[in-house]
């Protein structure tokens, strides 16, 4: 669910340029938020500007929901955090592990197959409004399926009403709504390793979209297996004309310790400048700096101990890293 008056994710990330591409929002899911089940008093903690199934339109149904369907864990490199999604049975019927940057619709009489989520376009705690064709959606995971099931990472750009499923009979069908779509399934088990994903966007035609809606799942859909599992870690969609495996910048942002000091080393395939911030866990710009790539720039104003993010701006995408002082 979104802070309306401090979303961390953009006072940490953004940059003056405001025709710079957009990111997600909290994408690497470092901002957490204590927030009602259904109409309370129970609580629960989820990212800063997603959702999952304790935060549904119905709040009886909310509150039925089984706890540990979306947790906290530790982050990618261990340190910071990532979302960690479970699928755990309840009265019967799984619960899929989910996360939403919009809402889930709770099914009635708790049948998984009416279940879905949406872009709730009256409410700005439930929609993300976005116009850009991002070349692709890059991302890091770990999963632990129970037996064949399979999750996934899914965006689409919409215009008006949009969901996932696009089509569920009798309740709605957006189809004619999607812009442009994006998909990575997991299916295999990373035997605890994190592993780098990439997706193209492949565009439905050349409409520009009102929305972008998200979703991620531990199991397949209505048939996902008990404690299938999956850790999910610094999403960022790519915006340039390249595959996304012909050029690797998150192998090639470096950072590094060298006599007490911090480094960081942007490469590239020509001299260029980049714009460079360093912000710590409450959000805080604690340094602005320009960096040159290849070559080591030494990180200014960062004196304290603690868990910082190093995020610079190429002109066509962020790339961000996390900085842990000690």
């Amino acid at each position: 669910m979104k802070k309306t008056l401090l979303s961390l994710a953009l006072g940490a990330c953004a940059f003056l340029n405001a025709q710079t591409p957009p990111q997600l929002e909290n994408p690497g899911f470092e901002y957490w938020e204590t927030v009602l089940v259904g109409n309370g008093p129970a609580t629960t903690s989820e990212p800063v500007d997603w959702s999952g199934l304790k935060t549904s339109d119905d709040p009886s149904l909310a509150q039925l929901s089984p706890d540990g369907t979306l947790t906290q864990d530790v982050g990618r490199g261990g340190t910071g955090y990532s979302v960690k999604l479970q699928t755990i049975y309840t009265l019967g019927v799984p619960a899929n592990g989910g996360i939403t940057n919009g809402r889930f619709h709770a099914p009635q009489n708790l049948n998984p197959e009416e279940g879905y989520i949406y872009t709730d376009t009256t409410d700005g705690n439930w929609n993300l409004p976005y116009s850009w064709k991002p070349d692709s959606l890059v991302g890091w995971y770990k999963y632990a399926p129970t037996g064949n099931d399979k999750g996934k990472f899914e965006a689409i750009m919409h215009d008006g009403y949009g969901a996932l499923p696009l089509f569920i009979n009798g309740v709605h069908d957006v189809t004619a709504n999607r812009v442009g779509r994006a998909r990575y399934d997991w299916t295999a088990s990373t035997n605890g390793q994190w592993v780098r994903f990439a997706v193209p966007f492949h565009w439905d035609d050349t409409r520009n979209s009102d929305y972008i809606l998200v979703i991620a799942t531990a199991g397949d859909s209505t048939i996902s297996e008990n404690n299938s599992t999956v850790w999910i870690d610094d999403i960022e969609l790519v915006y340039n004309n390249l595959s996304v495996d012909e050029y690797d910048y998150n192998k090639d942002f470096t950072v590094y310790y060298d006599n007490e000091r911090i480094f960081v080393n942007m490469k590239a395939k020509s001299f260029e400048t980049y714009s460079m911030e360093i912000v710590d866990m409450t959000g805080k710009v604690v340094s602005k700096q320009q960096v040159n790539s290849n070559t080591a720039t030494e990180v200014q104003n960062l004196y304290n101990k603690g868990i910082y993010f190093c995020r610079i701006n190429t002109g066509t995408r962020f790339i961000t890293r996390k900085i842990v002082k000690q």
